[in-house]
């Protein structure tokens, strides 16, 4: 791999690099990666492939990439496809739904601790009659008078 170019880009705190490659077949980005990696000692995940570029018949592929000096810039410049956009968002919405689920099955077995431990005695129904209507007095049967 040869460098042809290599700007040094202070103020999006990266290096952008165009290199060529001599290579029998068109090389993947991961290969790519791996060989910047080896040559700027940086993480893969701080070096991102832009093109790689071949002429028809030609062995020779030009690659632009640009090698950024720490992870926080790298996700504070570079822009998140529309696919990877939509890929994040159903794996934070399908973490914050087990979340959820697991809070609701704890607040459930927390209330069946709750109602298990407090059993109030319940009184007869006769004395919850009486106690409702105190002035009233009680029934009683009358007699009558022709026997």
């Amino acid at each position: 791999m040869n460098i042809t170019k290599e700007f040094d880009n202070k103020l999006l705190h990266r290096k952008e690099i165009v290199a060529t490659l001599e290579a029998e077949s068109t090389p993947s980005e991961q290969k790519v990666r791996e060989m910047l990696t080896e040559k700027f000692k940086k993480p893969e995940e701080q070096i991102v492939v832009e093109t790689i570029k071949g002429k028809f018949g030609s062995r020779i592929f030009e690659i632009s990439a640009k090698i950024y000096d720490d992870a926080e810039s790298l996700r504070k410049y570079e822009t998140v496809s529309k696919k990877e956009r939509k890929k994040r968002l159903k794996e934070a919405e399908e973490k914050a739904k087990t979340k959820s689920e697991a809070k609701k099955s704890e607040a459930e077995e927390t209330k069946k601790t709750a109602d298990e431990n407090i059993q109030e005695p319940k009184e007869p129904e006769k004395e919850i009659e009486e106690k409702a209507n105190p002035d009233k007095e009680p029934k009683t049967e009358e007699v009558s008078k022709n026997e």
